[in-house]
């Protein structure tokens, strides 16, 4: 059996022996790691947030072209008869107020986002008797967003 003298003579009171710990040093060091891991993981929460975002209102803004694209293309278009949505020129179509994925363009001041969108029509594009339409779609969040469309309608 050891002797309280041969405990001191090692330098430490073995009274906690086997009862190994952190020390203060160690904890702090290994609070700043977990905070920096912290920080950087709610930046990559931010910026995907973020993204979901941006995502989400192109695929609106692409949704409604496609739709307005469709809307042109089954207008009439004949020998004797074009529809004015399809003479030539610079066309502006009404802008479109979406809050939450639905259309609130006829609710005053809706605090949604605001598509602007505008179209030209191009006669004889490639050959006779083809209209050009190409489609633009812009909105800002913050940044100037811009996406373009272009479809081909022949006589019918």
């Amino acid at each position: 059996m050891k002797t309280q003298a041969h405990r001191q003579r090692r330098g430490r009171n073995t009274g906690m022996a086997g009862q190994g710990g952190f020390t203060l040093l160690e904890v702090t060091i290994m609070l700043l790691i977990l905070g920096a891991a912290l920080v950087m993981l709610s930046g990559v929460q931010t910026t995907s947030i973020r993204s979901t975002g941006i995502g989400f209102r192109q695929s609106v803004a692409v949704s409604l072209m496609e739709q307005r694209l469709e809307e042109l293309r089954g207008l009439t278009y004949t020998d004797t008869i074009t529809d004015a949505a399809l003479t030539a020129g610079a066309h502006a179509d009404a802008d479109i107020v979406m809050l939450n994925g639905v259309d609130v363009t006829v609710v005053p001041n809706a605090h949604g986002m605001t598509y602007s969108r505008t179209y030209t029509v191009a006669d004889n594009d490639p050959t006779a008797d083809v209209k050009l339409i190409t489609y633009n779609m812009t909105w800002n969040d913050g940044i100037a967003h811009t996406l373009t469309m272009a479809t081909r309608v022949g006589k019918n």
